[in-house]
């Protein structure tokens, strides 16, 4: 059993079923985060784990006692809103030790901790500022400082970073890493940012419709999802479909336009057909050789998109436009250039076509 264990929960309103049957272990000290479009469930799964939801079915437990029925302040959670739900009216130094104050904390222990607090999350030069006066990203820190300061056995953070620009929402990623393993804390973050997720997590939970689609590490998520599913909404991915064959030591999947496609992790799969995939980083185009690699897949570049860092080519295949990475080694192209496509794709173990 986990710092966290949710056993078999559901929750359902009417006939919408936003989560069904979950079962889910956090470990402790773990940084774990929750990962999915709107209205899969993420979200609701947080504030069962919090209280603030009563699950249809299921128990849910905290450091192995069952808190199923428990209010909020039994506990122990610290929780980040999206919004951050700050008392516009009170100072940083009283949103912060507010809940100290309900719980009768004495004086001189309420300023040290409120204090040690917002030190960790260097506002302690603006305890006496209200909200209004706070740019979003310190707005961002007092919620977090509201939430350590009682010490809690997990935190839990529902979006706190998604009102913040571009910058700011990078700087306070590394904050909030930094923070939680300063602390120790058992964390639990939902996000719909894929590249949020993968660089923050100790491992990621893909949610789809209610059910959990792959519980696994960043590494895993990306590389090797389980489902199209998976792959298609954690980073960018093209898809090929045909017939897996082996040829000696070549492993490839033939398409319906009579290329091969090299694949890994065919194993026993050869004559079954199958779903393969690539990542645009995977991909390298070449220019095609009079006589040589006639089976290869074939495309003509549309542009170049320019990002500063990066470029990518746009290339067109049948009918489809796939993204590939420009890289430096590599031959440049123009619009209008034939190119073909060399890569080692990648088979799925689950062939079903994502929603």
């Amino acid at each position: 059993m986990g710092q966290i264990s949710v056993n078999r929960v559901s929750k359902s309103w009417g006939s919408f079923v936003a989560l069904d049957s979950i079962d889910l272990d956090v470990r402790e000290g773990e940084f774990l985060s929750v990962l999915g479009p709107s209205g899969c469930g993420k979200s609701t799964l947080l504030r069962i784990i919090a209280g603030l939801e009563a699950p249809s079915g299921g128990e849910i437990h905290l450091a192995g006692r069952n808190v199923t029925r428990d209010p909020v302040w039994k506990r122990r959670i610290g929780f980040v809103f999206q919004n951050f739900a700050l008392w516009p009216h009170l100072s940083v130094f009283r949103n912060v030790s507010m809940g100290l104050e309900l719980r009768r904390t004495p004086a001189a222990e309420l300023r040290k901790r409120v204090n040690d607090a917002l030190a960790m999350v260097q506002l302690e030069a603006l305890a006496d500022r209200l909200p209004s006066q706070l740019s979003g990203g310190q707005q961002q820190r007092v919620a977090l400082a509201r939430a350590i300061v009682l010490k809690p056995e997990v935190l839990l953070l529902d979006e706190p970073l998604s009102a913040l620009d571009k910058n700011l929402r990078q700087d306070m990623q590394v904050e909030l890493k930094t923070l939680q393993q300063t602390l120790g804390l058992t964390t639990v973050f939902v996000t719909h940012d894929q590249e949020e997720a993968l660089s923050l997590s100790d491992r990621v939970v893909v949610m789809n419709k209610g059910v959990i689609e792959q519980l696994d590490t960043p590494d895993a998520i990306y590389n090797r999802p389980v489902s199209e599913y998976v792959a298609r909404f954690v980073g960018e991915a093209f898809f090929f479909r045909g017939r897996v064959e082996e040829r000696g030591a070549t492993q490839g999947m033939r398409l319906a336009e009579d290329m091969v496609i090299p694949v890994e992790g065919a194993g026993q799969r050869a004559g079954r057909d199958g779903v393969a995939f690539v990542r645009p980083e995977w991909v390298t185009l070449d220019t095609p050789q009079p006589h040589g690699d006639v089976e290869l897949p074939r495309g003509v570049v549309d542009r170049l998109m320019f990002f500063g860092q990066s470029s990518d080519y746009l290339v067109t295949l049948g009918n489809r436009q796939m993204r590939v990475k420009r890289r430096p080694d590599a031959p440049k192209f123009r619009a209008g250039d034939t190119v073909i496509l060399r890569c080692q794709a990648r088979l799925l173990p689950n062939a079903a076509s994502a929603p």
